[in-house]
């Protein structure tokens, strides 16, 4: 099961984006999840749970942004596509 985490402040664009995403990977024939947030704190959170494998990031978002989250997953040695 591929886990795929999609992060961005702006509610269409986020949509779009996941159905982008499911389109492309249900074309591959294999098993994966999407999940959608629109705050870095979330996406943050629900990693530490359970380990995403591909990241979509939003650089300019309030809060956290893009860059910040991919720094603190490197910062933790997280293998993840981002």
């Amino acid at each position: 099961m591929i886990r795929i985490g999609i992060c961005d402040d702006n509610v269409n664009m986020l949509e779009n984006l996941k159905n982008i995403t499911s389109d492309a990977f249900s074309s591959y024939n294999v098993d994966f999840d999407i999940y959608t947030y629109t705050n870095g704190q979330a996406l943050l959170n629900a990693h530490a749970l359970e380990k995403f494998d591909i990241l979509f990031l939003d650089i300019d978002m309030p809060g956290l942004n893009g860059f910040d989250i991919s720094r603190n997953l490197r910062d933790d040695y997280v293998n993840c596509f981002i």
